[in-house]
């Protein structure tokens, strides 16, 4: 019953660390689903992207309460985001995994360098074009459906060299996008083949989540009050080597398929 207890600690450390950079965690489960577990693939895709809606949803309403979200701003980017996850979520089911992850992990490393390069001086609004604003919004909609992650690892550098707002409002604007974003995916990626997978292996599930689910709802409650004390270049730092991390933890996922 208790065999996944490390699963707890685990997951408050992966949504405490996320969720105060405003980004999915699901990069950071599914070498656990995947390769720990050993669950199938596509499955452990989900159920990575599920765990994390939990966390992503606590974070979400600490910021609220906090009044760290640019509401407005966050609207814009969901109104492209959302039909690119239900594409990518769509298109997921006939793609490989693999090229989809390694062109994923070039991504995330092309951005974790970007940011550590990028200069500390404030944003101003013509760093960067609202057009590209949008198309990092439709961008990091499009991988989060396709696989499972990407939404904040794209939005948040370019946020960050956009909008002249504290840390901790992009961050919670990015946060409340990547959520909504998740759980367009989660949704839309149950088809009967899923549906068929989860009945498979119901009784792992039923001793992992138990674990994990509490573990990103606490991290997620943590993870703004971080963000609330990060200045700007440490914020840019602190996310650039997660996007290097998080760069590294693919390609190994994706070469060990």
């Amino acid at each position: 019953m208790f065999e996944f207890w490390y699963l707890l600690p685990l997951g408050l450390v992966i949504a405490t660390i996320t969720v105060s950079a405003g980004i999915s965690g699901s990069n950071f489960w599914l070498p656990v689903f995947l390769l720990v577990l050993a669950l199938p693939p596509r499955l452990s895709f989900w159920l990575a992207l599920t765990t994390m809606v939990f966390g992503s949803c606590s974070g979400v309403l600490r910021n609220v309460r906090a009044g760290t979200i640019d509401a407005r701003l966050a609207g814009h980017l969901l109104l492209l985001a959302v039909p690119a996850v239900i594409v990518g979520s769509i298109a997921a089911a006939h793609i490989d995994d693999q090229p989809l992850l390694l062109g994923f992990a070039a991504i995330a490393g092309i951005g974790g360098i970007g940011v550590l390069r990028s200069s500390d001086e404030p944003p101003t609004p013509e760093a960067v074009s609202p057009g590209r604003v949008r198309l990092a919004a439709a961008t990091g909609g499009l991988l989060q459906g396709l696989v499972v992650t990407g939404c904040g690892a794209v939005l948040v550098p370019t946020l960050m060299r956009r909008h002249r707002a504290a840390p901790k409002v992009l961050v919670g604007t990015s946060l409340l996008v990547v959520f909504v974003c998740a759980l367009t995916a989660s949704l839309t990626r149950l088809d009967a083949q899923m549906l068929a997978a989860i009945e498979t292996h119901r009784p792992t599930m039923a001793r992992v989540l138990p674990f994990a689910i509490p573990g990103v709802v606490i991290g997620g409650q943590l993870g703004p009050r971080i963000a609330q004390r990060l200045r700007l270049a440490t914020l840019k730092r602190y996310f650039g080597v997660l996007l290097l991390l998080v760069c590294a933890l693919v390609v190994a996922l994706a070469l060990g398929q």
